[in-house]
């Protein structure tokens, strides 16, 4: 289960062992979260899970636990229109 607290990042419960996990952004970090406030998230069909932040689109490397980031480029009309 995905919980996503407004401004406080992301939290993953599993059931199974009663636990939590915590994901933030931390700024001395690049794999770690693009901004704490979350706007949206989706899980695909292969399991991956998506974050709309406000600094950019967010995908979760489940093998690693760090994030690549997806911002908007001024030089490629193919990248994301908005930070948001």
């Amino acid at each position: 289960m995905w919980i996503s607290p407004y401004g406080l990042g992301i939290d993953r419960f599993d059931p199974v062992t009663n636990t939590f996990t915590h994901y933030r952004h931390h700024v001395n970090d690049p794999g770690s979260l693009a901004s704490d406030s979350v706007a949206s998230l989706l899980v695909d069909r292969e399991g991956t899970l998506w974050l709309g932040t406000y600094r950019g689109l967010d995908k979760l490397d489940p093998k690693t636990g760090e994030f690549k980031h997806f911002a908007p480029n001024d030089k490629d009309p193919g990248s994301l229109s908005s930070h948001r």
